[in-house]
């Protein structure tokens, strides 16, 4: 059987023009001219009066790019339709698991996981496609995948720049077929930053420091470190505003408290609240202990309140009760994150 056909599929989110084929062998290159405009989803089918097997390249010049398809398969001898019943080999592309719910702070990249099987009877190339609620391709990644077997595909998605919860959608376009073969719903929560100068990069911006709090320029964090300290009740404080109705879903810090000699501590606490006016919120303690000299880490917390649009504060406050003899301490908060999502 001589001759075959070329499918030119426009799989990307932008219309573009078709401008013809390049048909390439080891020993001469024919063009086939064209001027198509292709829909997202459209396609072209040219007819070549060549023998398929002479054919170790087809090129498909648009306005975008050059696509390249190397051909490694002889025509059909069978032209029933493709698909069970239809008398030819197939491949279809179904998503049997998948992240169904990503979260994370505005304009930052997640990872997203999805596994893919191929429920038809021969090997194919599949395309996992992730779509935004505006229509929008956010990314895509493709795999082949043997007739009956399975690949979990992975790739990173860009979130929204706006706070809020999304319905995007996973596709599975085969591109043997040139068709979808599935499609899921992926939700997307985007959490916005509540916390300006976090990272103290900017000094004390926005923050309200009690003494003996201080900021180390040099090593970007806020501190307490003094010699021959008696009692500490001081805060570290932010004001911040929210004009519409929130969720708090994360507060993260990194923390470091040293005393030495530790045998001269009562108790060492750094306590983190969340307030309205005089009203306290949500209150958690991070404990010093003198068995794990010095403490550090980085704290996560859940604190799940609902704000009403107004101004809050964040507090930070270091507490700390000696003895006679303690020779210094050393108190440390860095990457402070308040998020919040609609």
């Amino acid at each position: 059987m001589s001759g075959f056909y070329a499918k030119i599929t426009n799989i990307g989110p932008s219309p573009t023009r078709l401008y013809g084929l390049w048909l390439l062998s080891s020993t001469y290159a024919r063009r086939i001219n064209t001027s198509t405009w292709l829909e997202p989803g459209s396609s072209q089918t040219f007819s070549v009066n060549l023998s398929v097997s002479s054919i170790s390249e087809i090129r498909a010049i648009t306005t975008t790019r050059v696509n390249i398809f190397r051909i490694s398969v002889k025509p059909p001898t069978l032209t029933a339709a493709p698909g069970p019943g239809g008398g030819r080999a197939y491949s279809k592309f179904m998503i049997t698991s998948y992240i169904q719910t990503i979260a994370g702070p505005v304009s930052s990249k997640q990872l997203f996981v999805a596994t893919v099987q191929n429920t038809g009877n021969a090997s194919g190339t599949v395309v996992i496609q992730v779509w935004d609620s505006n229509g929008n391709l956010v990314n895509s990644t493709q795999a082949t995948i043997p007739a009956g077997g399975s690949a979990t595909m992975s790739l990173y998605v860009t979130l929204p720049s706006t706070p809020g919860t999304y319905t995007w959608a996973v596709k599975t376009y085969n591109l043997n077929t040139g068709r979808y073969d599935d499609e899921k719903t992926l939700t997307v929560s985007v959490y916005g930053e509540l916390i300006k100068n976090g990272d103290f990069s900017q000094d004390r911006a926005y923050w309200t420091l009690e003494s003996p709090w201080s900021i180390d320029t040099s090593l970007q964090l806020a501190r307490i470190n003094l010699a021959n300290p008696g009692n500490i009740n001081a805060s570290l404080s932010q004001n911040f505003t929210v004009s519409s109705v929130v969720t708090l879903t994360q507060l993260k810090l990194y923390y470091y408290m040293d005393a030495n000699p530790p045998g001269q501590v009562n108790s060492l606490q750094l306590v983190i609240s969340i307030e309205s006016g005089s009203t306290t919120l949500w209150s958690q303690t991070i404990n010093w202990n003198q068995n794990n000299n010095p403490a550090q880490g980085n704290y996560n917390a859940q604190p799940s309140i609902r704000l009403a649009p107004g101004t809050y504060t964040l507090r930070i406050k270091a507490l700390l009760n000696v003895q006679k003899n303690l020779n210094q301490v050393d108190i440390r908060v860095d990457n402070v994150s308040l998020l919040a999502t609609p």
